[in-house]
């Protein structure tokens, strides 16, 4: 019985230490949830890169057509005092 328990120890230790498949499946499919969450948050961080850019570029834009609008305004104003 102990020689028993001694060689299912020593394939216990062995089997993990050399990653047998049957000791670690478990790690595989960790490892393959972990690659799959990664994959979806740079998909995610790259989508909100684009929108960032959008974001400056309407930006932009509201900023140019507040000065053109003022400018607009403005000449208006001074042409109906005239």
């Amino acid at each position: 019985m102990k020689r028993f328990i001694l060689v299912l120890l020593a394939l216990a230790i062995l089997g993990t230490t050399s990653n047998a498949s049957w000791f670690n499946k478990g790690e595989q499919k960790e490892k393959e949830r972990r690659e799959y969450a990664e994959q979806q948050l740079a998909q995610a961080q790259h989508k909100n890169d684009g929108l960032g850019i959008v974001v400056v570029v309407l930006s932009v834009g509201v900023v140019i057509s507040l000065a053109v609008g003022a400018a607009i305004g403005s000449k208006t104003r001074k042409d109906a005092k005239a």
